[in-house]
């Protein structure tokens, strides 16, 4: 999926594959890190 899209995001504490392959490296899941990109990123 990550090959297909123009941008995708891992989780700081995603396995190291899954962070290789992501555009960026986003917080980590369980502090809120998923929410706060996404309140950077569409201004919200």
């Amino acid at each position: 999926m990550f090959a297909l899209a123009d941008e995708s995001y891992a989780p700081e504490n995603a396995q190291a594959e899954v962070k290789k392959s992501a555009s960026a490296v986003i917080g980590n899941n369980h502090k809120d890190g998923i929410a706060h990109f996404l309140r950077e990123r569409f201004s919200l």
